[in-house]
């Protein structure tokens, strides 16, 4: 007699024995959680990955490289409502059949299978292929053959094959006032059956449910379970709709293997194992009943007030106060080469170490993704080399290294779908990122994000990836082309309009200043949610050469356009110079101090003469906030310490 553990344990890793069933790591894929079993009685195994089933000798076989020891027939190419069997067929179908009649107990095996009831419903085994074969009866005659799998793990049918309900003599059995399971397969049912448990199957699979399943309404109770894989879920919650769709007052209750069972595990798996009726029982009671919320038909959810009050709800907190929120998506704006790319490595750095970006509060650190789509790896290096250097500090709360970084590979795209990728790499990474950060939008995607019908199905992607990872999103993004010069920074500039800003809960813009060299404006231009200090607040950063960062965030005093201004052309910009020199700007002279007839004479040196173009341009740089109204024909200078550096 073959000592199977003997035989198993040559080729099947961390072999544990439980009773009559063994556990291993399956030898025909890399395995990390035992998903090979096997009956230390009569050799019989099984992977539940699903790399396959049968004896001993099929597993030599497998493991010899051949997919099985002998070629089963071809699966038959028949119409899905033919009834013709072939001849060649009706033979290995009645050759079963006699088979399990003189030798019921062998071809049971260690199924959990009553000998009655595999005998009442005429199932077959046919040993050469180890494989079951089911008839299933229609209208009283058998014209549908199941065969339950051959070799290579298939599952075929031959003639009149149209989706039916398995055993459909069921319903003539069992009163509607007793409970009914809906399990996955032919091989479960008889598993219940046996077990007293009344069951019937689709014989079409789990993603399918028959045209008529008029005969539920007659059953108040219906438990589904299918089997611990993704089709299983997905097909019971497909059936739990169609049956609640015809039957609202049934009490529907879905039951789901927890993470305790392996993938592919199965009713038949659980009682083969030593499982009992009541036990069994028990586990179904625990599952979810269906069809009492909306959200189980793709609906949403729908609460009174007070439990909506007192759901314990996740409260948002910032990853940047004010630019950028948990699980949320921002954008930073701005034209070619103004320093964007610096300006969002210097914000990815600054998260991951836990330090305050331009001043606004970073809570605590967090682990940072940076993708960029432009810029040789040489160049990137250099730059986070050189901002990392003036930023990491050793009592910095967190550790450079929570940023990683994607190179630019030889096979990376620019301008073409790159969303795909970033959701791979998010997927089969072992960090768990907290935040994405993409330089930038547009050449991430092959896309034109100004045209809405190409940009918001790429939005739906990108939320999609975020709440699937539970990530905040920064996106680097470009202003449109503007004719002339503009007066102040809005979110109507930025490339995708209104369908863009719409979906972002934070913004951040930026623009080049003419007047003040190396400084830039910056205005927070969205906040959704919480308290904002600074939005739509026009203030300046300066340009770092040396360490190659923004710093020195001010609130700018004057109106937003002066620090657009060309000052070799902007007859304020000149006016105001020259009041600076006359009111003793950066001297000691009492509260920076002139009058209309000092103004009036600036005026004329500059080739403008009368009172109208006096008052007009008076009233010009008030409303610039360059200079302020005092007493009858008094005039005072604004304070700006950044202007004044440019006298």
């Amino acid at each position: 007699m073959v000592n199977y553990t003997d035989f198993y344990r040559n080729h099947v890793k961390n072999i544990k024995v439980h009773g009559q069933q063994a556990k291993g790591l399956c030898p025909f894929h890399e395995d990390k959680n035992p998903s090979f079993s096997f009956n230390v009685e009569d050799g019989k195994w099984k992977c539940f990955a699903g790399c396959g089933e049968g004896g001993y000798k099929t597993f030599q076989g497998k493991i010899r490289g051949e997919d099985r020891p002998m070629q089963p027939p071809p699966m038959p190419k028949v119409e899905k409502n033919g009834s013709n069997i072939p001849i060649k067929y009706q033979k290995i179908i009645n050759e079963a059949a006699t088979y399990v009649k003189n030798n019921t107990k062998e071809a049971i095996g260690d199924m959990p299978w009553s000998e009655e009831l595999v005998r009442k419903l005429f199932i077959g085994y046919d040993p050469d292929n180890e494989r079951y074969i089911f008839p299933i009866k229609r209208n009283e005659k058998y014209r549908h053959f199941k065969f339950h799998k051959d070799l290579d793990g298939k599952v075929f049918q031959i003639g009149a094959s149209a989706n039916k309900i398995y055993p459909e003599e069921i319903f003539t059995r069992i009163p509607g006032d007793e409970t009914l399971y809906i399990v996955e397969g032919e091989k479960d049912v008889v598993t219940m059956l046996s077990n007293g448990l009344n069951a019937i199957c689709f014989t079409a699979g789990s993603g399918s449910v028959p045209e008529d399943i008029s005969k539920l309404r007659d059953f108040s109770t219906i438990n589904i379970v299918y089997d611990n894989d993704d089709a299983g879920r997905e097909g019971s919650k497909k059936l739990a709709r169609a049956v609640v769709d015809q039957d609202r007052d049934v009490k529907l209750n879905i039951y789901t293997f927890d993470e305790g069972f392996p993938e592919g595990f199965d009713i038949t798996d659980y009682f083969q194992g030593g499982g009992s009726k009541e036990d069994f029982e028990r586990l179904v009671r625990s599952g979810r009943a269906f069809g009492d919320k909306p959200s189980d038909f793709g609906g949403f959810d729908i609460l009174t007030v007070n439990n909506f009050i007192d759901s314990e709800w996740k409260q948002p907190g910032y990853i940047v106060e004010e630019i950028l929120e948990e699980q949320g998506t921002g954008c930073i704006a701005g034209t070619d080469n103004l320093g964007k790319s610096f300006l969002v490595a210097q914000f990815a750095i600054c998260i991951a170490l836990g330090i305050p970006f331009l001043g606004y509060a970073v809570p605590k650190p967090r682990n940072v993704l940076l993708i960029q789509f432009e810029m040789q790896n040489g160049e990137v290096s250099k730059r986070i080399k050189k901002i990392k250097q003036y930023f990491n500090e050793p009592d910095a709360p967190g550790d450079i290294n929570n940023l990683h970084i994607v190179p630019f590979q030889p096979d990376t795209g620019v301008f073409q779908d790159n969303w795909e990728r970033i959701e791979t790499s998010l997927q089969y990474s072992r960090k768990k990122f907290d935040v994405l950060v993409v330089d930038n939008l547009y050449t991430s995607t092959g896309v034109d994000v100004s045209d809405n019908k190409h940009l918001m199905p790429l939005l739906g992607t990108i939320s999609r990836i975020k709440n699937k990872f539970e990530l905040s999103v920064m996106l680097v993004n470009h202003h449109n082309k503007t004719h002339g010069q503009f007066s102040s920074l809005n979110k109507e500039m930025i490339r995708g309009g209104k369908t863009f800003t719409d979906w972002l809960s934070n913004v951040m813009q930026m623009a080049d200043s003419q007047l003040i060299d190396d400084m830039r404006v910056f205005k927070v231009t969205k906040v959704r949610s919480g308290n904002s200090d600074t939005r739509m607040m026009a203030q300046g950063i300066m340009w770092d050469n040396d360490n190659l960062i923004f710093k020195d965030r001010t609130v700018l005093p004057n109106k937003e356009e002066v620090y657009y201004a060309d000052p070799k052309e902007s007859v304020e910009i000149k006016l105001w110079k020259q009041i600076c020199t006359y009111a003793g700007v950066g001297t000691d002279v009492k509260e920076n101090e002139f009058n209309r007839k000092q103004f009036a004479v600036i005026m004329e040196e500059l080739g403008f003469e009368g009172p109208a173009s006096v008052t007009r341009y008076l009233n010009r740089l008030v409303n610039l906030n360059l200079i302020e109204r005092g007493k009858t024909g008094q005039f005072f200078v604004v304070n700006n310490a950044i202007l004044a550096k440019e006298l």
